[in-house]
């Protein structure tokens, strides 16, 4: 069946009906907007160029969230499991064959950890065939090419590793310098040459 709803300006506004027997549809013609309104509020709108916005009517993204302080969009594992991963894929588009898919996971190894994980080979599944490139542990330690930090900052992996600084070094710009330190104040330097490397 079908149901047409017009507005009160005599112009079709929404139809109603099924395509079928296993799919029903919502249709509004082009430049109409169709919102979703609970507890007398619009909660849900869907401009007329796909855009979905939630707890905003000016959605300028495919999907648009606006919530107050400490709400937000939550992914969250099966409930009927005990014990299962949250994930959120990004999947980039490009014919390359250096794209590659991402995942961001909570408990994709242990309990409490977060990961930044990225397939292994272009159109991949970061979560089956993918490698971990940032890893947190449940204690709050990060891993780098590690997924088993013994320290606030684990460096994983059989070659050398290279702390690397970006910095200006445009004419007559100094440079800045890199300092490790464990306490105290410490005034590290450079000039256009290079950094200065300071430890304490």
């Amino acid at each position: 069946g079908l149901a047409r709803f017009y507005g009160t300006d005599g112009v079709e506004k929404l139809q109603m009906g099924s395509l079928g027997t296993t799919q029903a549809f919502l249709y509004t013609p082009a430049s109409v907007d169709l919102s979703i309104f609970t507890g007398g509020a619009e909660k849900v709108t869907v401009k007329s160029t796909g855009n979905v916005g939630i707890g905003t009517t000016g959605p300028l993204a495919k999907l648009h969230v606006y919530a107050p302080n400490a709400d937000g969009i939550r992914v969250e594992g099966d409930g009927s499991i005990a014990e299962q991963s949250a994930n959120l894929f990004i999947y980039p588009k490009s014919p390359s064959a250096n794209n590659r898919n991402w995942l961001l996971s909570s408990f994709a190894i242990a309990v409490g950890d977060f990961g930044i994980y990225q397939s292994n080979a272009a159109g991949g599944n970061p979560y089956s065939a993918g490698t971990a490139r940032l890893y947190i542990n449940q204690a709050g330690n990060v891993g780098i090419g590690t997924t088993s930090p013994g320290s606030i900052l684990a460096l994983g992996g059989t070659a050398a590793r290279i702390f690397g600084m970006d910095r200006n070094t445009t004419a007559a710009t100094a440079g800045q310098g890199f300092t490790i330190s464990s306490g105290g104040a410490i005034a590290g330097t450079a000039d256009l040459a290079g950094g200065d490397l300071t430890l304490k």
